[in-house]
């Protein structure tokens, strides 16, 4: 995944830690996604095993709109809930406090702390165009709260994408900006007893991108 250049709308975009794709786009945001696995053309260089290169989607002729919500909860989890482990044949014991460590369910919305406090995802975007017809307008946006099938771990992520386009004669400018946000902490089965041990990850990322496009 180190080896793969990841493109939006010409630009890249990678984290500079591991090289992998920097930030998240939500699907409403994406027009059109290319995946080039083999042979590739010089000006895209930097990749050995691939092109992945995402143009964004503009706004429409009408005003558009969508909304949605996916919930997770429809089936509860048997290990979300107190006390799930204590049967383990070898359980923990704290020595310094004489006590047995018991599971306690974690719940990433308290950990987190939300504006919205629910679990699920929440998507939509608005698309139309600008007044006196000076161009077009899209957003889009994905809230996510989503907590781990398994005893503890979480990962909640928001993404937000903007674009205003004007045209200029015969070519076109456009002006947008992407926002991503996730918080997550994974699973592992040695932090059961002590979930608020394990490591929380917190990745922001915010894109500006101004294109002009001539035709000749």
């Amino acid at each position: 995944s180190n080896e793969v250049t990841f493109l939006i709308d010409g630009q890249v975009v990678e984290n500079p830690v591991n090289k992998e794709f920097g930030g998240i786009i939500n699907n409403y945001a994406i027009r059109e996604l290319q995946v080039l696995s083999g042979t590739f053309n010089a000006e895209y260089g930097k990749a050995m095993s691939g092109i992945i290169n995402i143009v964004t989607n503009e706004g429409s002729e009408k005003i558009t709109a969508k909304v949605e919500y996916t919930s997770p909860m429809l089936n509860s989890s048997p290990y979300r809930k107190e006390n799930a482990l204590v049967q383990d044949a070898n359980p923990i014991y704290d020595k310094p406090n004489n006590l047995r460590l018991f599971y306690k369910e974690t719940d990433g919305l308290d950990v987190v702390d939300p504006a919205f406090p629910y679990e699920g995802n929440f998507s939509g975007f608005l698309s139309g165009p600008l007044p006196a017809n000076l161009g077009s307008f899209f957003f889009s946006g994905e809230y996510d709260n989503e907590n781990s099938w398994l005893p503890f771990g979480y990962a909640f992520s928001r993404s937000a994408f903007s674009k205003i386009t004007f045209p200029v004669f015969t070519n076109k400018l456009s002006v947008s900006i992407q926002y991503s946000d996730r918080n997550t902490q994974r699973y592992n089965h040695r932090y059961k007893y002590l979930p608020e041990t394990q490591g929380h990850w917190e990745v922001t990322s915010t894109r500006y991108a101004l294109n002009y496009n001539h035709v000749f």
